[in-house]
C-alpha cells in the first residue's frame, strides 16, 4: 500500500468516525477521497504501482455492523 495514500485514507476514515459518521459512511468517504486524489500520489515503475492498480483498492471493510 502506498504510504501517503494509506495515511490519507486512515486520517479521513477516523476523522469521519470522530465527526459522527457510521463506519460504512466514513469508509466510503475515505475511499472516495483517495480515489479523487489517486492521480496526485504519482506512479513510479519502481514502487510497484501503476494506473491499473489504484491506491484506494487496497482497503476493504470487514465489519460494517454498527
Amino acid at each position: 500500500v502506498h504510504d501517503v495514500a494509506a495515511r490519507d485514507f486512515m486520517e479521513k476514515f477516523y476523522g469521519g468516525i470522530a465527526s459522527g459518521m457510521t463506519k460504512r459512511e466514513a469508509f466510503l468517504d475515505a475511499q472516495n477521497y483517495v480515489k479523487s486524489e489517486d492521480k496526485e500520489y504519482g506512479y513510479n515503475k519502481n514502487d510497484g504501482f501503476s494506473p491499473t492498480r489504484p491506491h484506494w483498492a487496497a482497503f476493504i471493510m470487514l465489519d460494517a455492523a454498527e
